[in-house]
């Protein structure tokens, strides 16, 4: 969900794909299934936290399903108060220039 997430931004021009392509092949060593499991926590999320949207209560709910997961990094300062008993860290990411990751999305100018 992160991955697509991303490289959407990537490849509507908010970031370079092949440095979204490298920065997640450097850090992501498995993929998580979603499973009915991980749809069932997710749902438990969605219904306590109402402004939550469906792909953050999925990448929430992987986290929470999996005994592997220890950190969450994120572009979106809301999700570092979402991310309520996971049992993992959540880390803030934003690029330079970009205080707050998602609350200021860097626009790019027609040529």
């Amino acid at each position: 969900m992160t991955y697509a997430e991303v490289l959407t931004g990537a490849r509507l021009g908010h970031h370079d794909e092949e440095k979204v392509q490298g920065f997640f092949g450097q850090l992501i060593s498995e993929v998580l299934p979603v499973d009915v499991t991980v749809a069932d926590i997710a749902a438990e999320l969605l219904s306590r936290l109402k402004s939550l949207r469906i792909p953050d209560a999925l990448i929430l709910a992987t986290a929470k399903a999996s005994t592997d997961v220890d950190l969450i990094l994120t572009g979106d300062v809301q999700a570092t108060t979402k991310a309520l008993d996971l049992g993992c860290s959540v880390q803030l990411l934003s690029a330079p220039g970009r205080p707050g990751g998602r609350s200021a999305p860097r626009r790019q100018r027609a040529p």
